[in-house]
């Protein structure tokens, strides 16, 4: 039943050497000068003096058009920086960047250029150029070069970039939507360490800014190497995993596709009930409750709703799913409950889909009578009962229990009893009442198959306090011999038990009700000690209990002393 999605960060790069092309020369012989501009004038001055003087040229493609930028210098734990701003050409101090005997050495190990055309302040890296070895600095940049930082067809990814670049002692990660990456989208990052520690961010615009020095260890490695993300956009607090390697340099992108993010902001869970299983079997129409909240219907097998729908319904706690139908059976409308499935919150925020199937055949799994499902069995309007309850009784009495030991004495002449593994070849066959009590059928069945057609019977008559009861044979630890369903009435505080067999009254009832069925020791021989309700059930009720003093107190009853 569990799904897992698994998602890649992206781990990349910048290049010099694939994005920026060439750098210019960085020879000491005087460049060619074709005007007098900022950047001429600047190279010019600087040749004039190099062992003082040092010169920036921002131009690019053939006509050496100017461009205006920021030249950053880095140290690399990130601590300092010397930057300046120009506009085709500057000249400064040699002794600003460059220091020792001849002002040859670097005083920073990174050298960025960001460029104020970018619309997300693109970044472009020279840390290996080794620039205190001439006395300017050009960036050789052509036309299409400038096309793209004017019109980046990534610009999250370029704007990563350029903080990642820009401040070596943090940590960029971009969230972003789509193949480009033209879209973002916001939430709470939290990393987790291998001992359970967790720190959490909030993302602004799509970014993340954190400190190295916090996030990773002193030998490069993730402090903290797993990442969850909850969503902004989610309405349920949806919740993914990414497995980070985020202290390699470079900027980090945790991406998601356009459907994705769809799906995000409508989440949906599809659930599912199939014959056999989810694949092979024939779909089972219903209609799918969550705890007493209805979802929807199933259509051919299927129902997508959304998470948010799910969730309500749930509340606090957890769902109980039920599958409750028409379904026809005997050539008859039937209404049955497919149940005993609990779904939780984390897997319906994790996951998409429940998957629930039926063992087998629809019809084996209701002739199991699982769940609530006895309620199903017990059809007071059904043709076959209604023409048995003329045949037993011509008008119904005041006295409720002299109709109903007329109505048993009929059936004890009319049915007769028959295991199921005998009659069905099955270790357990419920039979509806037009089944059971039908001329064209065996006239057979076992303990269920009569409590229900009596209880059919009963409730034909009128409504009465009267109730199928599904019972156990337990030893003294409460495990089972053997079990057995039989019906309890409570007619004016009076008590009685109807069953196949016979009728058990007052006043040890309950006591009375075991010997009957211990004739010749059958059950104690086998350890039985006492007898357990389990449940109690009509047409329109079903309730588990765990003992009589829990019947009594569902049904309402004031136990007798007796």
């Amino acid at each position: 039943m569990v799904r897992n999605t698994a998602f890649i960060l992206a781990l990349v790069v910048l290049s010099s050497a694939f994005m920026f092309g060439c750098t210019g020369s960085t020879g000491t012989s005087n460049p060619e000068i074709k005007s007098a501009s900022a950047a001429d004038n600047a190279m010019s001055a600087a040749y004039a003096d190099k062992a003082n003087k040092y010169a920036f040229k921002f131009v690019y493609g053939e006509d050496g058009a100017p461009f205006s930028g920021t030249m950053s210098f880095i140290s690399g734990d990130g601590s300092s920086r010397k930057q300046f701003h120009l506009t085709g050409g500057l000249l400064i101090d040699r002794s600003e960047i460059c220091s020792g005997s001849g002002a040859k050495t670097e005083r920073y190990k990174y050298l960025r250029v960001t460029f104020d055309d970018s619309p997300v302040n693109e970044t472009w890296d020279w840390t290996d150029y080794g620039y205190c070895e001439g006395y300017y600095f050009y960036p050789g940049i052509n036309g299409t070069q400038m096309e793209a930082v004017r019109h980046p067809a990534d610009p999250m990814y370029r704007k990563t970039a350029a903080l990642a670049s820009l401040y070596p002692d943090k940590i960029a990660l971009a969230f972003t939507v789509g193949s480009w990456g033209n879209a973002t989208y916001d939430g709470t990052a939290t990393f987790i360490a291998p001992e359970g520690q967790a720190r959490s961010f909030q993302t602004a615009s799509g970014m993340l800014l954190l400190d190295r020095g916090d996030m990773c260890d002193p030998s490069g490695k993730d402090r903290y190497p797993d990442m969850n993300v909850t969503f902004k956009d989610s309405p349920i607090g949806e919740t993914w995993h990414w497995d980070t390697d985020y202290c390699r340099p470079g900027p980090h992108v945790a991406w998601i596709t356009e459907e994705q993010l769809s799906g995000l902001k409508d989440p949906r869970f599809d659930i599912s009930l199939f014959e056999y299983d989810s694949k092979g079997g024939d779909p089972i129409n219903a209609t799918v409750y969550c705890n007493d909240v209805m979802l929807g219907p199933l259509v051919n097998g299927h129902l997508n709703t959304s998470k948010a729908a799910v969730l309500r319904a749930m509340g606090s706690g957890g769902c109980n799913i039920s599958f409750i139908g028409n379904f026809t059976v005997f050539e008859r409308p039937y209404r049955f409950n497919f149940c005993g499935w609990t779904l939780d919150r984390e897997g319906v925020i994790s996951y998409g889909a429940f998957t629930p199937y039926l063992d087998d055949s629809f019809g084996m799994y209701l002739r199991r009578a699982p769940c609530d499902t006895p309620m199903s069995f017990v059809t007071p309007n059904d043709t076959m009962v209604q023409y048995r309850l003329q045949r037993y009784m011509r008008a119904k009495t005041a006295d409720t229990y002299l109709d109903l030991d007329l109505v048993r004495h009929y059936m004890e002449k009319d049915f007769g009893y028959e295991k199921d593994d005998v009659q069905f070849q099955v270790g357990d066959w419920w039979q509806l009442p037009t089944e059971f009590m039908s001329v064209k059928a065996a006239n057979k069945g076992d303990c269920e198959d009569w409590a229900i057609s009596f209880l059919s019977l009963v409730y034909a008559r009128e409504p009465t306090r009267c109730w199928g009861m599904r019972v156990d044979f337990v030893r003294s630890d409460d495990t089972s011999v053997e079990g057995h369903v039989s019906v309890f009435c409570d007619v004016n505080g009076v008590h009685k038990i109807y069953d196949q067999t016979g009728v058990v009254t007052e006043p040890d009832i309950w006591g009375e009700y075991f010997r009957w069925f211990d004739y010749g020791n059958e059950f104690t021989d086998r350890g039985a000690v006492r007898i357990k309700p389990t449940y109690v059930f009509n047409n329109t009720f079903y309730s588990e209990v765990d003992d009589v003093a829990g019947m009594y107190r569902v049904l309402g009853i004031e136990e007798h002393s007796g």
